[in-house]
């Protein structure tokens, strides 16, 4: 639940979160069950490259035939952090993007830079073409209907395509709090 942002619709601006991750000791209890999955999501109510036993984890699930998907705001997808996606295979990966207006995007998204995603999310694509990893991972952008950013769906529609994202966007709602 750790977080490099403070984004005007989470719950950890309002304190709903204490900052914690999920043990390796837990992951280990979980083991017997992966053999028998068929997905795993590895993220939770933060940003998923925070925690430091992440590439850990994701390594030892893609021995097993579970299709793997991630959660990201995108400020952390350096080339490092792309390359190893790749390499270890990861099925799926969202990024969280709001808007397709950069002023917007860093009025909701408090911390980030909308420049700075695209460009990590150009050069996760460059490093998948070079790779010839084109399919995976597969790339959708998370939105998160709010009133303040309705008009922009449209918009991200089209930089989905933009940006290679074949999985689109996916459209959530705040029903939390």
């Amino acid at each position: 639940t750790r977080c490099n942002l403070r984004c005007k619709q989470c719950a950890h601006v309002i304190g709903k979160y204490d900052f914690a991750d999920m043990t390796l000791e837990t992951f280990a209890k979980l083991r017997p069950l992966f053999p028998h999955l068929r997905q795993a999501a590895l993220y939770g109510h933060g940003e998923t490259f925070l925690y430091k036993h992440f590439f850990e984890m994701l390594a030892e699930l893609k021995r097993y035939p579970a299709s793997v998907y991630v959660t990201t705001n995108g400020t952390l997808l350096t080339e490092a952090v792309s390359e190893r996606l790749v390499e270890l295979g990861l099925d799926k990966l969202a990024v969280s993007l709001d808007v397709a207006t950069p002023a917007l995007f860093n009025e909701i998204r408090r911390g980030a830079d909308f420049d700075s995603v695209i460009q990590n999310i150009r050069m996760l694509n460059a490093i998948k073409k070079r790779n010839h990893q084109d399919d995976k991972p597969i790339l959708s952008i998370m939105y998160c209907a709010m009133k303040s950013n309705i008009q922009e769906l449209p918009k991200l529609v089209r930089l989905a395509d933009e940006l290679n994202m074949t999985h689109g966007v996916s459209v959530m709602n705040i029903v939390e709090y």
